[in-house]
């Protein structure tokens, strides 16, 4: 355990990735690379015209970023455009 200096916040563990590469060569539906308590990060590799169908997350929240193409996002009743950097 340490100190940030910077914040004062005590950390367990810090952990750096290139996320944003790593999910640019990633060529799986779904590969997770890390889970924590209520966190979870996956890579997802949607192909063109696919969908991941419904999920449901709870006891936590989701994030969705998008690295790379265009699409529909529907969270709960509402569908939202989505493009690389969303």
């Amino acid at each position: 355990e340490f100190t940030d200096g910077d914040t004062g916040m005590k950390e367990v563990r810090r952990t750096t990735l290139p996320v944003v590469e790593m999910a640019k060569s990633n060529e799986e539906f779904r590969q997770v690379l890390w889970t924590g308590d209520h966190t979870q990060l996956v890579l997802m590799a949607i192909p063109e015209g696919g969908e991941i169908g419904g999920e449901v997350h709870e006891g936590h929240d989701q994030l969705l970023y998008f690295v790379s193409g265009e699409g529909e996002a529907t969270i709960g009743e509402t569908k939202v455009p989505v493009k690389a950097g969303d």
